[in-house]
Parts: C-alpha cells; structure tokens; sequence
C-alpha cells in the first residue's frame, strides 16, 4: 500500500498536518502528547472493562461456580483429598480459574 506513489504523498501530508514538520502540529496545538493520549485510551479501556463486570457480576459469579463445581467433580472422580482444606483449597483454584476464564468469554464477546 505504501509503495503508491499517491498513497505515499497523502500519507506523509497527513502526517505533516498532524505530528508538523518538527513535532510541532495539530496535535501540539491541541496539547495533546502520544502519552496523553495513550493514557486517555487506557482509561477509557478500563472504564468500560470496570461497567462490563458489573453488568455481568451475577452471570460472573454463578458461572464460575457452576464451572468450578463441575471441575472439582472431576477432579474427585480420580483424586481423594485427606483434609476438607485441601478439597476447599483446590475449590478455590478451579473458582479462581472459572472466574478468569467467564471474564476472559465476555471480553471477547465484547470485543466482537
């Protein structure tokens, strides 16, 4: 694409009228820095991450344990544990786990 001549040319006015010949365009004139506006976009990222999980904390919570349930049911079927800790310790790694994997199915739903 950057290999036309014509494509070439517009791209490069373009980056002229944005970034200036030094550094000094648009978007110095506007006050706004390659960082600011990162940090704007990483905001706003987690802002809407943030309203995601809250939207879906019910669905979050009761997935994950569905989940977690039927992987320690699994996980039994071919395990004994000698302590009701370690049942309850290994419930909470397939919780952590199908709560990570739940967020992980929405984001991508999201992102769609």
């Amino acid at each position: 694409m950057d290999k036309d001549p014509e494509i070439k040319k517009v791209t490069n006015s373009m980056e002229k009228l944005i970034l200036g010949e030094k550094g000094v365009g648009l978007m110095d004139a506007l006050g706004l820095t390659p960082g600011r506006i990162q940090k704007y976009l990483d905001e706003s990222r987690d802002e809407e991450f943030e309203q995601l999980l809250d939207e879906h904390k019910e669905f979050i919570f009761w997935e994950s344990r569905k989940r977690s349930a039927k992987d320690l049911e699994s996980y039994m079927k071919e395990h004994t544990f000698k302590s009701i800790d370690g049942m309850t310790n290994k419930l909470e790694e397939f919780l952590k786990k199908s709560e990570i994997e739940v967020i992980q199915e929405l984001v991508n739903e999201h992102l769609k």
